[in-house]
């Protein structure tokens, strides 16, 4: 039996590493890697690599002036003595972004600012209003009222046009006489026109301008009223009113006509003037010459006797009243006339030859059952 215990202690030496820092550029010992050849040291960074010094692995400077960190909008990273370091130069004066409608972004010692653009100057960067745009000046969205001035801005009316002026829709009067409104122009209306004020004139005839004259002696003429474009409806002498034409005085007839009653005497030298209606002869009929008708004047081819207005077959002028004033004699057939049975009375109407028309009746007797 062994009376003892043996105990055996192994010790382990672990090789010390160390590493060092390039202070100023110098090789610096990294990690404290053994190494033979550089192949031995695989590390380093963005701006350094690893050799094989003295056989340690040691970080040498390297990659200068290349960038170790894209940055941000305005600056990047560089290296520099094995070190990363901010650059803003490289990208000062380039566009970092969309600035606005009168200026650029730029970069600026690593900040992205804006800067007026001189190109933008006058371009319109707000469309503004009626009578105003707004545009860049020195990067400045400024009121611009010039550009619109004299243009038109709004629908206005017949007698006024809006044109902006100083930036505001002001009204402007259309020239005294252009057309406006109703184009009607009648017996009592012009047509419309400004009143160079930008009012549209009805233009009416003023209150008691002739609008249809007298066409006659039994016509009245119209007038119009001031108030309304239309001329009153045509009125007439109420029939029976006494008128005057040129072979003395007359009555208006429901012709609205002047005519006058002139004598006539149905069969002169008769009395009573007997009408045979069964007769196929003729009926004298004399129209009365007197110092108010001379018989010459009559149109004898518009005469017409009785109630069928038969026309006369012969005609003779002589004085059959023995009164000094020449006759007019004239015969008509008696089937032509029309007058039957019952009648009392006969009459004559026609025209002097100056237009006057005339009318005359004499009492018969239609014997006879």
């Amino acid at each position: 039996m062994m009376s003892y215990n043996k105990i055996i202690l192994f010790v382990m030496t672990l090789p010390l590493f160390t590493a060092s820092i390039a202070v100023g550029g110098l090789q610096t010992a990294y990690g404290g890697f053994e190494c033979q050849d550089n192949a031995d040291c695989e590390g380093g960074d963005f701006c350094n690599i690893e050799v094989c010094e003295a056989g340690q692995c040691v970080l040498e400077p390297a990659f200068e002036g290349d960038v170790c960190n894209p940055g941000g909008i305005c600056f990047i990273q560089v290296c520099e003595a094995g070190q990363c370091v901010v650059d803003t130069a490289q990208l000062d004066g380039s566009e970092c972004g969309d600035g606005d409608e009168c200026n650029i972004e730029v970069c600026e010692a690593g900040q992205c600012v804006l800067e007026p653009e001189p190109e933008f100057d006058g371009d319109v960067c707000n469309p503004g209003g009626l009578c105003f745009i707004q545009v860049c000046d020195t990067g400045q969205c400024v009121v611009d009222t010039a550009q619109l001035d004299g243009s038109e801005c709004g629908d206005g009316d017949e007698c006024n046009i809006e044109v902006c002026q100083e930036g505001q829709c002001v009204q402007d009067p259309e020239p005294e006489g252009t057309a406006c409104g109703d184009p009607s122009n009648n017996l009592c209306d012009n047509p419309d026109t400004c009143d160079g004020s930008g009012t549209c004139d009805d233009n009416l005839e003023p209150n008691g301008t002739v609008c249809r004259a007298s066409s006659g002696v039994c016509d009245i003429e119209e007038f119009c009223d001031g108030s309304s474009a239309s001329c009153p409806i045509d009125v007439f002498q109420p029939t029976g009113t006494v008128c005057s034409c040129s072979v003395g005085e007359g009555v208006c007839d429901e012709n609205n006509e002047c005519f006058v009653e002139i004598s006539i005497d149905i069969k002169p030298g008769s009395d009573p003037n007997s009408i045979n209606t069964k007769s196929m002869g003729v009926v004298p009929v004399a129209i009365l010459g007197s110092d108010t008708l001379d018989v010459t004047t009559v149109d004898y081819e518009n005469i017409e006797f009785g109630p069928d207005g038969a026309m006369p077959v012969h005609v003779a002028l002589e004085d059959v009243n023995d009164d000094g004033f020449t006759d007019l004699v004239m015969h008509f057939v008696q089937k032509e006339t029309g007058i039957g049975k019952g009648d009392v009375e006969a009459c004559i109407s026609g025209d002097t030859l100056g237009g006057q028309p005339f009318l005359g009746c004499d009492a018969i007797k239609t014997p006879g059952k």
